[in-house]
């Protein structure tokens, strides 16, 4: 477990950017791992990561001793020392390490009063960080909010060999990761355990496949046809061709069995093709003539800025959530071919501002566009969000239950203009500058409804009497676009099957 654990902090803090790690010896306090095995094994997993991580964003990790166990500090400068025989003697004598691009130091203290991008601890798998020494130090630092937000998070723990992850509170860090490690087994085969640990394989290794992996399966018939979509329903899920982590080797189906509950989304960098088309759909969509417009663009106004530089783009990557949305949009395949097509939505009787804007921006080439079946309104949209809901929001996806008194009803909110996903992405009380989030995506509208006023529908309208409560009919809209006197149209979607957020946007506002 501590080998997993590693690999998974490893892994998870470079995806994030972050730059610098401050990590426990883990498990050889009160647990009683072997100071030298763990040492071995943290060191190798390091020297792996180095090695085969692509883009490697973090430099400097921190290995903190607790100042009572100097024969642990000694453990592992020793270990340090054997890999550091080929470097020059002013280079030992610092106590900074190198395994590839990363420097490592050695140091004695308490981890909750280290400064780093990212924190490392260890503990129980329910969570409970006054039960041991050390996480209880760390809540003590951080303050009660640390333990609040485990609770809610992980409300039944996590698994041995697991990562939580919380913010850092008023620790000197952006985030925690929790790792859980049983007690160590003294009967364990020492020798056996570092044996398994050599002959396992780097999960930042590329793999070689010798099966071609399967592709989305392509029907004979005609794009749109009835026929068409009897074979997509038919067919099996398969993820997005173009992700990496969750790729078309695998069903859905067969990448869920594999991975445990819950399952932390992986946030993967895009590359400089996929960078440029969302930034550019960002670009395009951007309205600097609506800044500070409206009740919820309050204070923006005082910012004196005209637009807003795309810094980031991450791909989100979670398989359970995605499933429930491909289920959905599965399902749909099969109402429209008894159904019949939905009208598109350029063609939407009674609409007055045009084509969609994020679809209209969308290069035909790109990879935004390998996956999405405009024939049900599958598109892209902007959802702006606060940071400190990022994480979850990845985890578990959007909520169409937490919009209150929203002037379509409670529903997931999205927009085409990366002006109006901008004013969520603060505290309209509290405009603040630095980096900003909003995520782009995907929306399964299905047959759209356009809403000319104000009205707070509990679900889509009837087809036929065009009332939300209507007992007489069965054939619902999917969706709801608010279009009127206002700045922007909105887009609410009632189920949160509907949605996907598939890439997270960081920005700044100039």
């Amino acid at each position: 477990e501590i080998e997993n654990i590693t690999k998974k902090c490893l892994e998870r803090a470079n995806q994030m950017d972050f730059d610098s790690m401050a990590i426990l010896a883990l498990g050889t306090g009160y647990l009683e791992y072997p100071a030298d095995t763990v040492a071995l094994t943290m060191f190798n997993c390091i020297e792996n990561f180095s090695e085969n991580a692509s883009n490697l964003c973090l430099q400097t990790i921190k290995i903190v001793v607790h100042p009572s166990d100097k024969d642990i500090w000694k453990a592992f400068r020793s270990e340090a020392r054997k890999r550091a025989s080929s470097l020059d003697s002013k280079t030992r004598a610092s106590e900074i390490y190198k395994e590839g691009n990363i420097a490592i130091k050695i140091c004695l203290g308490k981890l909750a009063k280290w400064r780093a991008t990212v924190l490392v601890s260890s503990g129980t798998p329910d969570l409970q960080l006054c039960n041991g020494s050390l996480s209880d130090s760390l809540l003590e630092e951080a303050g009660s909010e640390l333990q609040d937000e485990c609770d809610e998070k992980y409300p039944g723990g996590i698994q041995h060999g697991d990562v939580a992850v919380t913010a850092g509170y008023n620790l000197q860090c952006e985030k925690v990761y929790h790792g859980a490690l049983p007690s160590w087994d003294k009967t364990h085969n020492t020798k056996g355990f570092t044996d398994e640990f050599a002959s396992s394989v780097s999960p930042f290794h590329p793999v070689r496949e010798h099966k071609v992996p399967k592709q989305r399966p392509i029907s004979i018939h005609p794009r749109g046809s009835k026929e068409y979509f009897d074979d997509l329903y038919k067919s099996d899920i398969y993820p997005p061709c173009y992700w990496t982590r969750y790729n078309v080797s695998k069903s859905i189906k067969q990448w869920n069995a594999e991975t445990k509950e819950p399952a932390e989304p992986m946030f993967m960098r895009v590359d400089p093709e996929t960078f440029n088309e969302v930034k550019k759909v960002v670009e395009l969509t951007w309205q600097k003539e609506f800044i500070g417009h409206g009740k919820d663009a309050k204070g923006l106004q005082n910012l004196n800025y005209t637009k807003i530089n795309v810094t980031k783009v991450k791909r989100i990557e979670n398989i359970q959530v995605f499933e429930k949305y491909a289920n959905y949009r599965h399902a749909f395949f099969n109402t429209v071919s008894k159904q019949g097509q939905v009208t598109p939505f350029d063609d939407i009787k009674g609409l007055r501002k045009g084509p969609l804007k994020t679809s209209a921006c969308i290069s035909k080439k790109s990879d935004l566009v390998k996956d999405i079946y405009p024939e049900i309104n599958e598109h892209y949209l902007f959802h702006g969000t606060k940071v400190d809901v990022v994480e979850s929001i990845a985890r578990q996806g959007l909520d169409d239950r937490l919009a209150e008194n929203a002037m379509f009803g409670k529903g997931v909110y999205c927009a085409e203009s990366s002006t109006k996903a901008d004013q969520y992405a603060d505290d309209k009380q509290r405009r603040l500058e630095g980096e900003k989030k909003m995520f782009l995506v995907r929306a399964c509208l299905g047959e759209v409804y356009i809403e000319s006023s104000s009205t707070a529908h509990q679900r889509p309208p009837c087809r036929q009497c065009k009332q939300d409560k209507c007992t007489n009919h069965s054939n619902l809209y999917d969706s709801v676009v608010g279009e009127g006197s206002w700045n922007f149209r909105e887009f609410v979607l009632y189920e949160r099957m509907q949605v996907y957020p598939e890439y997270l946007i960081t920005y700044r506002r100039a």
